[in-house]
């Protein structure tokens, strides 16, 4: 008999851990580059002629597995009150201490006059973009540098999965779970939306800036639902080799001839990039047994970025950027887990529902 995802997923360990490691990296690398030289010189994106960009698919990736990981997280969560608890648990300790971190320290670092800084410094606007997982630009700050006033690029994904998340609560609360061919045109909706929102519509400028207004929304829905549906039919899905060689293949063509990445990324990618997460041979099941660090490489590797490329930017080049910035925010990532992340996550709900194909592994985001 075939396998299938849900017979991979019932088995002990996996490659989650690793992938979303990964997945920060790719994005500090893309960071790592855009920082030094300007807007569109991610590697992978010049490479492709635009076609396809690493950092952002990284995201979309992070939004895929979190997709999976939060409807499992819903279907053995024994109450609302207990799921939400857990999600609020993983996201705002570490992301509240990174605010902190840039508002109070990087940011005044990037200035030319300190004292200029804190004297405008709205402490009540921080407080509340930090309860809407906002952390907006600093006008002033990083003046010099390609992307001047930005001191934290990487969070504002943040927000958007915190809303997925929700998503997900209010789906279970009205049963649209346990409907999963009204979820699956509900991810039609948002794919065809992410497809259109990246089409030109020069005939259609109405239509244009309609698509603009939703900005990232359709992108995020459409993987974040993506990883909805593989948890949701993963008794249906089969675990196979041969279809992930086709589902590369779909994503290159898709991608590289069609030069739509927004509907190779739901479509194709999310089977390749699960796949490789439940295979039982990768030998990177344990890669977190000293923490999971990925949340926070993701949270501090831009602020860094934005100091080296301000203080030793004249010596560097993309790879030593790169290499210099990831141990930095490596450090940063090992107390932000054992200081903050790893105490808070024990106040989390114990109480869970039977569930029979249980996914293990921790829940993160980008």
């Amino acid at each position: 008999m075939a396998a299938t995802f849900a017979q991979r997923s019932m088995q002990r360990g996996n490659n989650l851990d690793f992938i979303r490691f990964f997945l920060a990296a790719c994005v500090a690398f893309t960071h790592s580059f855009n920082l030094l030289y300007g807007d569109n010189t991610d590697p992978l994106a010049v490479a492709t002629g635009g076609a396809i960009g690493l950092g952002g698919e990284a995201v979309n990736g992070f939004f895929i597995i979190s997709g999976f990981l939060i409807t499992q997280s819903w279907q053995q969560q024994a109450d609302l009150a207990g799921f939400l608890k857990n999600r609020v648990l993983r996201i705002y300790p570490g992301f509240i201490v990174a605010v902190l971190f840039c508002t109070l320290l990087v940011a005044p670092l990037g200035f030319a006059d300190a004292e200029v800084y804190f004297s405008g410094l709205d402490y009540g606007r921080v407080g509340g973009d930090m309860l809407l997982l906002k952390f907006k630009a600093v006008p002033g700050a990083f003046a010099d540098n390609a992307f001047p006033g930005n001191v934290n690029g990487s969070l504002w994904t943040i927000s958007y999965e915190f809303v997925c998340y929700l998503m997900v609560a209010a789906l279970g609360v009205w049963g649209v779970l346990q409907k999963r061919p009204w979820l699956m045109l509900f991810f039609l909706l948002a794919l065809a939306l992410s497809v259109a929102s990246h089409v030109e519509w020069q005939a259609q400028p109405t239509l244009q800036a309609w698509l603009k207004n939703l900005q990232s929304w359709p992108r995020f829905i459409a993987s974040f639902v993506a990883g909805m549906l593989f948890y949701l039919y993963r008794d249906r899905i089969p675990y196979n080799c041969r279809v992930f060689l086709l589902a590369l293949f779909g994503f290159v063509f898709c991608t590289l001839v069609l030069r739509s990445v927004a509907f190779a990324t739901p479509v194709f990618g999310s089977y390749c990039l699960l796949y490789l997460a439940f295979h039982p041979r990768l030998p990177l099941k344990r890669f977190a047994k000293r923490g999971d660090f990925s949340y926070g490489v993701y949270l501090y590797a831009f602020p860094v970025q934005q100091l080296l490329a301000l203080y030793a930017g004249h010596s560097l080049n993309g790879l030593t950027m790169f290499v210099a910035s990831m141990l930095l925010s490596l450090l940063l990532a090992w107390l932000s887990w054992n200081l903050i992340e790893k105490p808070c996550l024990r106040f989390k709900s114990k109480k869970r529902l039977q569930n029979p194909v249980a996914v293990p592994g921790q829940i993160a985001p980008r």
